[in-house]
């Protein structure tokens, strides 16, 4: 699906993720899927195509980091979180108003997603 390796910056830092097997499509309809991480698996991207029918396609990407909790009580694989951040593209089949419409519909959800939503997120509100 992307480049191998896919090239991401986080917080100022670039970072490779290598193509990576073990990502198994969970649905159907799914078309296409790949899994790409960092050689020590702290960051992992998965993107996914499925047809969602009547000629729409939707594309997902997720990215993630795992890290050590410093301050976890446990040892061993129970000392790491996570945190997951993922976009949605779904495009009708003609394709239509995608180059204006999607762009705009990101920067409108990136602007959505400030420290207050995010706050909200985390306190389980919907």
């Amino acid at each position: 699906m992307f480049t191998d390796p896919l090239a991401v910056t986080y917080s100022g830092s670039g970072k490779s993720l290598a193509r990576v097997a073990g990502f198994k499509p969970g649905l159907a309809r799914t078309i296409a899927t790949q899994r790409y991480a960092t050689p020590d698996s702290e960051f992992e991207a998965f993107a996914s195509q499925a047809s969602m029918g009547a000629g729409i396609v939707r594309s997902e990407l997720m990215l993630g980091r795992t890290a050590p909790d410093p301050d976890g009580p446990f040892t061993g694989r129970w000392d790491l979180w996570s945190n997951r951040v993922g976009i949605c593209y779904e495009v009708n089949s003609l394709r239509y108003g995608t180059a204006v419409d999607v762009p705009l519909l990101r920067t409108a959800v990136l602007a959505l997603v400030d420290a207050t939503f995010q706050s909200r997120l985390i306190a389980g509100e919907f």
